[in-house]
């Protein structure tokens, strides 16, 4: 976009943009609709504190109908953008039920719709503030095209009803009626209702933010970061974790010209570090950014100062011939790649000092000329990228840790486009997380360790992730234990700091023990984390068997080693997963005919004994064995690929999964087939307890807009939480005729397939492919799978057979696990089987063998 056409916009001339006469506005909205959405707006922005009514506000709506009623006529033809049906269907806040049959998209997405603000100005307020000066400021002081298609986006993506009150939180903070957060955590969550209230009244003549002040961007990115702020202020407890200097810099930044704001938004998405202006190219931001540096740079969001940049990183932002150059220009010799010229470069900084008095040192000289050739650079400051590390954390604290800004923009623009919905939400109090300032900064120091250690993994950097899982060690050895001893949900512990550096140091286990130097720090990390008993419970039955394994394999101590097992199989935490796999050691250890003593197969056989007798044992699944052509063998960590050949002509490669898909398919008992794994019973789980995950109220259950799933269907309490309602529900379907028990299912799939929650949206062609494996499976097969999940969802998504197949017209159905050469059945994959065999369905185990060349 040229710099001509980008205009800024100010609250007032967004006003003027909406109600202004031109036949290519693009937005009809029927003066009763317009009232409706007024008046109900009005309702929705009461957050515990009373609001004030505000005669200005009623006559600019009232004159805005006037106008519309006008203009109606000559914008009929321009409905693309938004109608009165999609405006009807536009997010709004959840205040009541919603219908099980027909939900509603409400305003658990985010706030992309324009809202009439409570008030544009307040009388007896007078505004102090002054934005910092723009570049660009005078240039674009006009009101923007009335006709332009930006507009339109624009008033889509805000809603000013969210700016109004987050800049009143912000007054409230900057006057001190807002204080800073201090919350007893576990007073709050013994109670199932929370609220705050704070005093709303503004005192005249302060210093005060003003809606005026802001300059509204008009570009995608930039709407978003704007939105992404005032939403997150507009919930007043996220004030509270602030210092009023940070409010400060945070409001500034919209009172920036358009392009800087979006020139801004770009830096924070990409890599933080340095960047070279001249490698920077957004034309269309604008096709010279220099000014908009210099306007950032002096607002305090950039910074260009490199003198306390190292060395080696100033090397390694120049280019291979520059760096070649600079070697020319020290006589130093040129030849080779980049790592070797930067070597001799920096052995050349560290060389002894001049012998002549007042001669620069061959360090300052080699920075000096990188310095010359780099100028200017850029890089975002440390504050600035850990406040708004906070305030993203804020609006989404469950977002995935491997994903970066950019893709929280990218759901944030996919939300807005209405490629993503999330499911509504019946009740939605918001709760705190966070303690204090202290406890979100501590929080957010220890989620970016977590992301960091994800990524070093991927890059395959172990003495990075040994590293990093050093210093969380360290991290866990300063805390108090009595610190860590809380009555908190589970849920909500995991947003404390010492839950996720556990986690960073599980997932180091790994990089120790890939050196037999490391071996015994991963024996370390693996007694710390078992006598750490605050987090992760559910982990401990893993880091024992870990720890077994490690003795057993790596350090042949087999005596060590079922000592460790034993003594795990007496802890109270464990799954039957944990039990099974310590089990199967035992056995193991039994086999081995040296190393182990008598006495300890004696205590060996004794609890295998015990075990089996409580029924702890498994069975052997029917099996059956295919041949078939390899095409290729599976790397490591990959999979193998066959020759598949269908009606006996056409051939094709696929995956050992679809090679056995099709050989149960092209048998005359089943005639359609899905590769469908843990996919299956997740959907099946949230299409029957789908009023259970997002109808049934649970304080700190949901505390992002951009949620999936409630936070506690991922710990052992999600059962206790709603055990009434469970226990009321199985009942329910038990009482049903398959018929009955099947249309329901299908209604609500149809239903609940259009949102992102914990169930596949791509898995089934047509919902009546799931209503024939309903049919399939019966009542007691889908009762039997949900109410498996609903006991340990985190355990059970996992380990479902690879492969469902049917037939609607016998109402017959097999379920199949699939081995490839060489692969065996995991402890959880036999408890599925052996569970789905009491449910009375049909199980197999696929074994898939190579022919010719590709067999072993």
């Amino acid at each position: 976009m040229s710099q001509s056409n980008l205009q800024q916009t100010r609250i007032d001339q967004f006003y003027k943009v909406v109600s202004n006469k031109n036949t290519g506005c693009g937005v009809k909205l029927s003066p009763e609709l317009l009232k409706q959405k007024y008046n109900s707006s009005r309702k929705s922005l009461s957050l515990l504190r009373k609001k004030r009514n505000s005669t200005k506000m009623s006559n600019f709506v009232e004159s805005e109908i006037q106008i519309l009623e006008q203009k109606t006529s000559k914008c009929s033809q321009n409905l693309k953008r938004t109608s009165s049906s999609e405006l009807e269907n536009s997010p709004k806040k959840v205040k009541s039920s919603v219908a099980d049959s027909s939900p509603q998209n409400t305003n658990n997405q985010t706030p992309l719709k324009l809202r009439s603000p409570n008030q544009i100005t307040s009388p007896g307020k007078v505004s102090n503030f002054t934005p910092k000066k723009s570049p660009q400021k005078n240039r674009n002081s006009s009101s923007p095209n009335k006709s332009s298609p930006r507009k339109l986006f624009f008033a889509d993506r805000i809603n000013v009803e969210n700016v109004q009150q987050a800049i009143e939180n912000l007054n409230l903070l900057r006057q001190g009626s807002i204080v800073p957060n201090e919350f007893d955590l576990n007073s709050v969550y013994q109670c199932v209702q929370f609220s705050i209230v704070y005093s709303d009244a503004i005192i005249p003549n302060a210093h005060k933010f003003e809606l005026k002040d802001i300059i509204f961007p008009q570009e995608k990115h930039a709407d978003h970061l704007l939105m992404v702020v005032m939403d997150v202020f507009s919930n007043p407890i996220n004030c509270g974790y602030f210092t009023r200097e940070e409010l400060d810099l945070i409001f500034s930044l919209f009172t920036l010209s358009p392009e800087s704001q979006m020139l801004f938004v770009r830096l924070l998405k990409r890599k933080l570090s340095w960047h070279r202006t001249s490698s920077i190219k957004y034309p269309e931001v604008s096709s010279d950014l220099d000014p908009f540096f210099k306007e950032l740079v002096q607002s305090g969001f950039c910074t260009s100062d490199l003198e306390s940049t190292d060395t080696p990183v100033l090397l390694n932002m120049l280019q291979v011939d520059e760096v070649r150059s600079i070697c020319q220009k020290l006589k130093i010799d040129h030849r080779g790649n980049k790592p070797l010229l930067m070597e001799r470069l920096l052995k050349y900084g560290n060389s002894s000092k001049s012998f002549f008095i007042g001669a620069k040192s061959p360090k300052s000289v080699l920075r000096s000329k990188a310095l010359i050739i780099l100028q200017p650079c850029v890089c975002l400051p440390e504050k600035i990228i850990n406040l708004f590390d906070r305030i993203f954390t804020l609006l989404y604290p469950v977002q995935d840790p491997s994903e970066s800004i950019a893709d929280l923009f990218l759901t944030l623009t996919s939300v807005h486009k209405g490629e993503i919905l999330f499911p509504p939400i019946e009740k939605q109090e918001s709760f705190p997380i966070f303690q204090n300032r202290a406890h979100l900064i501590s929080f957010v120091e220890s989620k970016n360790a977590l992301k960091e250690i994800l990524a070093l993994i991927e890059k395959k950097d172990w003495e990075a992730v040994r590293d990093l899982g050093q210093f969380a060690l360290r991290q866990l050895s300063k805390v108090d234990k009595r610190d860590c001893e809380s009555s908190l949900p589970l849920h909500i512990r995991k947003f404390i700091p010492e839950y996720t550096w556990v986690k960073v140091l599980s997932i180091s286990v790994d990089a120790f023990k890939k050196t037999p130097e490391t071996i015994q720090e991963a024996v370390n990390i693996l007694e710390t984390l078992i006598a750490e008993k605050s987090f992760t419970q559910s982990s401990r039955g893993r880091w024992y068997s870990e720890l077994a394994l490690i003795e057993m394999h790596h350090r042949k101590d087999l005596e060590r080693s079922a000592e460790l097992t034993l003594h795990a199989l007496q802890q109270v935490t464990l799954t039957e997963v944990d039990v099974s796999g310590l089990l199967e050691r035992l056995r193991k250890l039994m086999r081995r005919k040296t190393g182990i003593s008598n006495e300890t197969k004696s205590k060996i056989q004794k609890v295998q004994e015990e075990l089996e007798n409580q029924g702890i044992v498994i069975q052997t699944t029917r099996s059956t064995t295919i041949f078939a052509t390899m095409a290729s063998r599976a790397e490591a960590g990959g999979k193998s690929t066959w020759s598949v050949t269908i009606n006996g002509n056409d051939k094709y490669y696929g995956s050992v999964e679809m090679l056995a898909l099709q050989h149960y398919t092209a048998e005359k008992s089943y005639h359609v087939g899905l590769h469908c794994e843990g996919s299956l019973p997740v959907t099946l789980f949230a299409v029957f307890f789908w009023d259970e995950l997002y109808k049934t109220f649970v304080p700190g259950a949901f505390v992002s807009k951009y949620q999936d799933a409630p936070l506690d269907l991922f710990t052992a309490e999600f059962f206790n939480n709603r055990k009434k309602f469970i226990e009321e529900k199985i009942k329910f379907i038990r009482a049903l005729d398959l018929d009955t028990f099947t249309d329901w299912m299908q209604d609500r799939f149809l239903n609940y397939n259009q949102y992102r929650s914990v169930m596949s949206n791509t898995l089934f062609k047509n919902d009546q492919h799931f209503k024939e494996i309903v049919t399939c499976l019966g009542i007691d097969g889908v009762t039997g799978i949900c109410e498996r999940l609903v006991s340990n969802f985190r355990l059970w998504r996992s380990g479902f057979p690879d492969l469902i197949l049917w037939n609607s017209l016998t109402a017959k159905c097999k379920i199949v696990e699939v081995k490839g050469p060489g692969d065996t059945l995991s402890e959880k994959q036999k408890l599925w089987l052996q569970y789905l065999e009491r449910l009375g369905i049909d199980v197999e185990v696929c074994h898939v063998e190579a022919l010719g060349r590709g067999s072993k």
